[in-house]
């Protein structure tokens, strides 16, 4: 049976020891600068400018639903099966890129191998 929720995909005490606690948020008095509640984590080049807080903003709102989002995909993989490694859709009818739902499984796999890869450098 396919996990139904998203508590059923904690971070794990490693992931939270890597980084800083969550939440991130931009800085009060520059908003190119990216604070926790540890304090000032990093500045995006270019103080002041439009660009150093629009990456700051994204930044942000990246790293604070990074673990909700992965938990996400997990349940959304659970629930979609890849394409079988015989090339065929899921109905054996057609390969796997003619497919869309083939296609859009394949394309949620991949999101969450590049994901969790990314989580384990």
């Amino acid at each position: 049976m396919p996990p139904s929720d998203l508590r059923e995909f904690p971070m794990t005490q490693e992931q939270a020891q890597k980084h800083s606690p969550l939440p991130w948020h931009v800085g009060p008095f520059y908003k190119s600068d990216i604070e926790s509640q540890s304090g000032r984590i990093a500045e995006c080049v270019s103080l002041k400018t439009p660009r150093a807080e629009a990456n700051a903003e994204f930044i942000v709102r990246a790293c604070n639903s990074h673990h909700e989002l992965l938990a996400a995909l997990k349940l959304a993989c659970a629930a979609i099966e890849p394409p079988a490694d015989d090339m065929r859709c899921h109905k054996g009818l057609c390969s796997p890129a003619q497919c869309a739902r083939c296609s859009r499984a394949a394309k949620i796999h991949a999101a969450l191998a590049k994901a969790e890869e990314a989580t384990h450098v």
